[in-house]
């Protein structure tokens, strides 16, 4: 049986949660009502993603999350940083009325992708020996 995509998300956010709360397999697989090979499966997907790992006693723990969206927190002091920006101007902005537009390079690339739709249909229309020895086999089954 197939899990669709949403829930192996959902599972998958669950085996995480329950790693960082050392929570067992067979608990967490009795709350989703699958095996606990099911469970395996996605800790074992986990670690070869990088969101968790083995520790020297064998048990999983969740790694640093490396590609976090949240803001890092600085290093080195502030002081730096807020120095320099008071030094820069501020760029001038150009309104988008005075920026000239190239209809004739946009005429193009629209005419050059027209044609290409035209071959891709001309070429999915074709029915070659393949196609047509490919297509009783599909009336068979």
């Amino acid at each position: 049986m197939r899990i669709p995509a949403e829930r192996e998300f959902v599972i998958k956010k669950a085996v995480f949660k329950a790693i960082k709360k050392n929570e067992s397999p067979a608990k967490l697989a009795n709350s989703f009502g699958i095996s606990k090979s099911t469970i395996y499966k996605y800790r074992r997907a986990l670690r070869d993603q990088g969101f968790i790992k083995k520790n020297e006693n064998g048990i999983y723990v969740a790694v640093e999350n490396k590609f976090s969206i949240k803001k890092a927190i600085p290093q080195s002091g502030d002081l730096f940083s807020t120095t320099t920006k008071n030094h820069f101007a501020e760029p001038e902005y150009t309104k988008i009325t005075d920026i000239p537009v190239r209809d004739d390079i946009e005429q193009r690339l629209q005419s050059k992708v027209q044609e290409m739709r035209k071959i891709k249909q001309e070429h999915d229309n074709e029915k070659g020996v393949f196609k047509k020895l490919l297509g009783k086999f599909k009336k068979k089954l």
